[in-house]
């Protein structure tokens, strides 16, 4: 691909519904990595869930907060009566999932967690702060291991040389421990080869309001290399040529 051809794609992925759609969908991302070592016969199905939408959030309140009075957020307790489901019903488009919608209660725990992100200081520079055009949820394409791979940065903080990611967990004790077990680790290294930086987390704690930030060490960076080969051989095994038939004979082992 040509030069040309690559910033054409990239201007296209800068809309979502490209990114997550079938132009998107020509390229791996850390997520098929993710899949394809630990569950490769759920491969290119979508992953959905309320945390994903929880998530989706807080990203747009932290880095994009002038957009989030579009943000449709449902006034009722609970999702399973009737007003939560009229409201998904309405919006609702056939032949597609339906939608998981924010609920108030949920929203106004996520603001005070907002806030506590924009009572700190590196927080507020590292993601909010001097940003410059196409910093923000800026996408990108790259060829890594022969195959063509695509991200898209949170803030690419050019100031301070690194790419910022903002995650939220369960738990700061359990994201140091997971780090590899959730694809963070690859998704450090899928970036940097993307854009040309290191990537350094920005982590909230949804249960306790704690902040942490968190670097990439050389060991784990050689790590998450192997864990994108690993990957990769899992697509060719699983994807290619022959794939269907050692797909078919796929399962799950595990001494418990």
């Amino acid at each position: 691909m040509n030069e040309d051809a690559k910033r054409q794609v990239i201007e296209e992925l800068r809309d979502d519904a490209n990114y997550y759609g079938e132009l998107g969908k020509r390229y791996l991302s850390n997520s098929d990595i993710k899949t394809l070592v630990s569950e490769p016969d759920l491969y290119g199905q979508p992953i959905e869930g309320i945390n994903l939408v929880k998530g989706g959030y807080m990203h747009l309140r932290i880095l994009e907060p002038h957009l989030i009075g579009n943000y449709e957020i449902v006034d009722c307790p609970t999702r399973r009566n009737k007003e939560y489901t009229d409201f998904v019903n309405d919006r609702a488009v056939e032949g597609e999932p339906k939608p998981i919608f924010l609920l108030r209660k949920e929203a106004n725990e996520l603001e005070a967690l907002a806030t506590k992100v924009e009572s700190n200081d590196e927080f507020v520079d590292a993601l909010q702060s001097d940003i410059e055009p196409n910093e923000i949820e800026e996408p990108m394409i790259g060829e890594i291991e022969g195959y063509w791979f695509k991200g898209k940065a949170d803030r690419i903080n050019r100031r301070r040389g690194f790419i910022a990611d903002l995650k939220t967990t369960r738990s700061l004790s359990l994201f140091k421990k997971n780090i590899e077990a959730y694809g963070y680790h690859s998704q450090a290294y899928i970036y940097e080869k993307l854009f040309g930086l290191p990537v350094r987390f920005y982590v909230i704690d949804k249960e306790t309001g704690r902040l942490g930030v968190y670097d990439m060490s050389e060991y784990r960076m050689e790590q998450a290399e192997k864990y994108v080969k690993w990957g990769l051989e899992k697509l060719e095994m699983y994807y290619g040529a022959d794939g269907q038939e050692n797909l078919e004979q796929y399962y799950e082992y595990m001494v418990l």
